[in-house]
């Protein structure tokens, strides 16, 4: 109100703000907020890498007790698509040197589905399938577009005729976060068809589809051979893909859980990101 003060007239509200007053404070409080949601939303991403990197470092550990086991590796961490896992157990192909190809998820060495799953991946159904490529750093990229069970040459040698895959092409869950992945190309950015994610395998016991002297030593299929501290077990891209965070996660056979840029290892692939 106007009130007289001092012989002059004065607008003023007792108890109260101008209009200037509450524009100031709203524009401080904008450019707080512009300041530390970026900053609260970067640290709850470092906190979802952590948790990520956990369930690496587990998968690890339970891989390990799997390898001990069985002298050999998983054929798959969480699941395919449609298979009927009790025919797993048995001596596939009937030789001694046979794996006995049983998801590690069946095999009960870690809690439950959550270690599955990174905390960025948006999928929580757990019945949707899709078609994954292979990575196109590795070699069985360029012969084998698509993943399909009798198209590794890891499995198809070992599996043998006790196990009955499904012909569907759409052999994985993307609820899996370690089995597959969203595909990145070679400037770290996600790759999308008709809107949609390109998933790439990030586990696989054989990146080359060959053997011998001049084959890549660090892959899975090679066992105890394989050089624990270049070998890749598994990655997960859904940092990048998902929040841009700039970094895959990854963990190594020799149990090293780390982040890496993405840009560079999409670039560099699972054979050569650690390989001298």
């Amino acid at each position: 109100m106007d009130r007289k003060k001092n012989g002059y007239w004065s607008s003023y509200s007792d108890g109260g703000f101008t209009l200037i007053e509450l524009l100031v404070v709203i524009a401080i409080i904008a450019i707080l907020a512009a300041i530390l949601f970026p900053a609260f939303a970067a640290a709850r991403e470092k906190a979802r890498q952590s948790s990520c990197l956990s369930n690496l470092h587990d998968i690890y550990q339970a891989t390990s007790l799997y390898y001990l086991d069985n002298r050999k590796y998983p054929g798959v961490l969480w699941q395919w698509a449609g298979v009927n896992y009790t025919n797993l157990d048995t001596n596939c192909g009937g030789t001694a040197a046979v794996h006995p190809y049983k998801p590690l998820y069946t095999t009960k060495k870690l809690s439950g589905d959550a270690e599955f799953s990174c905390p960025d991946n948006p999928t929580n159904n757990k019945t949707a399938t899709v078609q994954v490529v292979y990575p196109p750093s590795v070699p069985l990229a360029q012969s084998f577009p698509v993943v399909g069970y009798k198209d590794t040459p890891a499995l198809s040698q070992a599996v043998g005729t006790n196990v009955t895959f499904p012909s569907a092409t759409e052999q994985f869950y993307p609820f899996d976060s370690y089995d597959i992945g969203p595909s990145l190309d070679t400037n770290g950015n996600p790759v999308k068809q008709g809107g949609s994610y390109v998933y790439e395998l990030h586990y696989s016991l054989d990146w080359t589809g060959a053997t011998g002297p001049n084959d890549n030593p660090n892959q899975l299929k090679y066992g105890s051979l394989a050089p624990p501290a270049e070998t890749v077990l598994t990655w997960c891209t859904y940092h990048q893909a998902v929040n841009g965070a700039g970094v895959v996660t990854l963990i190594l056979n020799d149990g090293t859980a780390r982040t890496m840029d993405a840009k560079t290892f999409a670039q560099k692939g699972p054979l050569h990101a650690f390989a001298p």
